[in-house]
């Protein structure tokens, strides 16, 4: 039972490396994804933050889109 349980953890830990790898074949387009990604969050967070800050009325379905 224990060599089982070894067997199936280091069966783990040698294919979690391996699922881990970059989905991005270059570099350069993961970095323009995560800036994309980081701008749109950025667009959200100002909205409610607006917001928070009394600078913009609170409406729900403002902030909810």
């Amino acid at each position: 039972m224990k060599r089982l349980l070894a067997n199936i953890l280091l069966s783990t830990l040698i294919a979690a490396p391996v699922s881990a790898q970059a989905q991005f074949a270059r570099v350069d387009d993961a970095v323009k994804y995560r800036q994309a990604a980081f701008k749109v969050l950025s667009s959200h967070i100002n909205r409610v933050g607006a917001v928070v800050k009394s600078d913009m009325p609170f409406d729900k379905s403002t902030v909810e889109a």
